[in-house]
């Protein structure tokens, strides 16, 4: 597949760039008629042709057809939120029953070799 394409490159990117000045002629026309008869359209027609009229130039402009937005401030008060988060996890540890059996702790010893 790699190999039809590097050998195919060239044609491609041609046959693309074709396609593309053809798309474009034919959206000018069709611009040119829609402008010629929008005084004859009924409300709904013409509420189509402003949106889709008004989507594809900001797409042409290089705008975004939609915006995202992202709020990334805190909804709460978050040092708050983890001193009690804390508090509860402190208090659920000391209710705890004591262990079965005691593991003494040892201290560790650096061995080198």
């Amino acid at each position: 597949m790699k190999a039809i394409e590097k050998s195919q490159a060239i044609p491609i990117a041609e046959r693309k760039q074709r396609l593309l000045a053809k798309a474009l002629r034919i959206a000018d026309k069709a611009a040119d008629r829609i402008e010629n008869q929008i005084d004859g359209a009924n409300i709904t027609q013409a509420t189509i042709a402003f949106g889709v009229a008004t989507e594809k130039s900001l797409l042409l402009a290089g705008e975004a057809s939609c915006r995202t937005e992202v709020d990334l401030r805190p909804r709460m008060d978050i040092y708050s939120e983890f001193l009690r988060i804390t508090a509860e996890i402190r208090k659920a540890v000391e209710q705890l029953p004591p262990p079965a059996c005691e593991t003494p702790l040892l201290e560790p010893k650096i061995v080198s070799g």
